[in-house]
């Protein structure tokens, strides 16, 4: 390190600059905010340095694992009717029903009486929610009854992810482990779970459709703006201590320090969620001097601020 910074002998000099407007910096590891750094440097130091660029590309779908339920807005539930606590004696597995056929058996546990069932109401898909022996109180809901061929695929996604997807857009779902052919869909709700999102995509499949609780893998298109991605070079992002950085290339060897959040996007680039928000000059190649001029500075602003 020492040998680079002697190599700044022709080094002209270093600005430090505040943020102020424009995109503000990405919060380093230790959340706070790190101030822009803006360097310049001799043209002999600049000629080592290439440009390159940020570009939009389409961005990858939304991919995360998913349970099959029923649709909720095509379901009525089945609940348990009475005063009392009641047990269930009989569960009827789930699958397509007639009108009157027997759903469940519940016995009041205080009562010695036969157990009474509770009929189908319609031709449709009975999926149930309990199983036989459980205690359940009035109102409980001991499963639902679906109109044929009405599912959703639930599941969760990071925060991030889920910040690119709205209702509505488009998703394709994929049955591992099955001959099922895969089926289109559209993001039905979005709601926050505990440190996830949860997902669900409606999905219509009225042949051969899947058993309750089937697992699924979900893809989700984000449409519009959300559809695309900031990606970089993944060698023109540098380990700086207090975290890792751009240099965007702002005028002949002059280089602003710009933090980042970033995902590998694909081989050789990476994909920017933070600290850049449109396409820019950046710097590739031999970065060693303005890693070496971008520690100094740092460190100096820190002893200036002690």
């Amino acid at each position: 390190m020492r040998a680079s910074r002697d190599a700044l002998g022709t080094l002209l000099l270093v600005l430090v600059a505040s943020c102020s407007g424009g995109d503000a910096p990405a919060r380093v590891w230790r959340e706070k905010a790190v101030p822009a750094l803006t360097i310049a440097v001799a043209d002999s130091v600049a000629r080592r340095i290439h440009e390159d660029s940020a570009r939009w590309v389409p961005a990858s779908p939304v991919r995360y694992p998913a349970l099959v339920q029923p649709d909720p807005d095509h379901s009525v539930p089945v609940a348990i009717p009475g005063s009392e606590e009641t047990r269930l004696t009989f569960v009827r597995p789930g699958g397509p029903v007639r009108r009157g056929d027997t759903l469940a058996l519940v016995q009041a546990t205080s009562s010695t009486s036969p157990a009474s069932p509770l009929l189908a109401s319609s031709t449709e898909v009975w999926w149930p929610r309990h199983r036989a022996g459980e205690a359940l109180w009035p109102g409980d809901t001991v499963g639902t009854i679906q109109h044929p061929g009405r599912f959703v695929a639930v599941g969760q996604v990071e925060i991030r992810e889920a910040a690119t997807l709205e209702t509505g857009d488009s998703a394709v779902i994929t049955f591992p482990g099955t001959t099922r052919a895969p089926v289109a869909g559209r993001v039905a709700s979005i709601a926050p779970a505990r440190y996830r999102v949860e997902v669900a995509v409606h999905f219509h499949q009225s042949d051969s459709a899947p058993d309750p609780g089937a697992f699924t893998d979900v893809s989700v298109f984000p449409s519009g703006e959300r559809g695309q991605a900031l990606v970089v070079p993944a060698t023109s992002i540098v380990p700086l201590p207090q975290g890792p950085a751009l240099f965007l290339h702002r005028s002949r060897g002059v280089y602003e320090v710009r933090f980042i959040a970033s995902d590998e996007h694909d081989h050789g680039s990476r994909v920017v969620h933070q600290g850049l928000s449109e396409p820019v000059a950046i710097a590739v190649g031999d970065l060693s001097t303005l890693i070496a001029v971008a520690e100094d500075s740092f460190r100096v602003r820190g002893r200036q601020r002690q």
